[in-house]
């Protein structure tokens, strides 16, 4: 969003190659954490593989919210990108309580 809002030409000259290009920063971050907490075999698998899942389980849960979302009776000034940000408030709550868990 930042990239559209300040610079069009490079936003639409990436393309389709932006989304690719912040997948490859997590996947190198992955990597990073992994080395710089010094992580056995183990531990590192459970990392690098439970980083995905959780990824993909937020944004299963997120899809879900937005559709009961568009059929829910909204007011209209939190209709759109307010109430998806007031949701995405509630999930880190209750994510950031479950951190202590694990």
């Amino acid at each position: 969003m930042f990239i559209k809002k300040t610079s069009p030409s490079l936003y639409k000259s990436l393309g389709v190659y932006l989304p690719l290009i912040t997948t490859n920063c997590v996947v190198l971050n992955v990597c990073l954490v992994n080395i710089s907490k010094a992580y056995d075999i183990p531990h590192m698998l459970i990392y690098t593989i439970g980083t995905p899942v959780g990824f993909a389980l937020v944004l299963y849960i997120f899809s879900c919210i937005r559709e009961r979302l568009d059929a829910a009776d909204v007011p209209a000034s939190f209709i759109g990108n307010p109430i998806a940000l007031i949701v995405a408030g509630l999930m880190a709550m209750a994510f950031s309580g479950l951190g202590g868990i694990v």
